[in-house]
């Protein structure tokens, strides 16, 4: 198991990497990600998808920025390849 460790806003989680993978590919909202007609409805979904699946609450309730949920995710992806 690789673990993958990331701060929340909150405190430091960690989760199994393969769990997070398979839950994002799983994730309700993938196909609204994919079909996304407008940049903004992709940003909206995504940033959805991923508040959702790293549990990541809103910067207003003591969670992460926008910019910081995408660098998260971005980080997380590059530590797959």
């Amino acid at each position: 198991m690789k673990e993958y460790k990331y701060f929340n806003g909150k405190e430091t989680i960690t989760k199994d990497s393969d769990s997070l993978t398979s839950a994002i590919k799983n994730h309700k909202q993938i196909g609204e990600v994919r079909n996304s007609t407008t940049t903004r409805k992709f940003h909206d979904t995504s940033l959805d998808l991923i508040r959702n699946v790293f549990e990541i609450e809103p910067f207003e309730n003591g969670g992460l920025s926008e910019r910081e949920c995408f660098m998260l995710m971005r980080h997380f992806l590059e530590s797959r390849s």
